[in-house]
């Protein structure tokens, strides 16, 4: 949802995850105010996912690197 809007089934599709976790997931994610519906473009970040995304977004690319240090 970094770049675009996903529906349920590529959201499902793309994490390999069972219907149910996805469904849990998201009613998750949409009850902390991360993520929200929009009917006619799917699943999105809402402002606070945004701001979320950003903040995480260093300690991935740290984390990504340590990886490849530590393997």
């Amino acid at each position: 949802m970094r770049e675009q809007p996903r529906r349920f089934r590529e959201l499902q599709d793309l994490t390999g995850a069972s219907p149910t976790i996805v469904n849990t997931r998201l009613a998750e994610l949409r009850e902390a105010k991360l993520v929200e519906l929009d009917e006619a473009a799917g699943y999105r970040l809402t402002a606070l996912g945004n701001e979320l995304l950003r903040l995480f977004l260093p300690l991935h690319v740290w984390s990504e690197k340590w990886a490849k240090a530590t393997a």
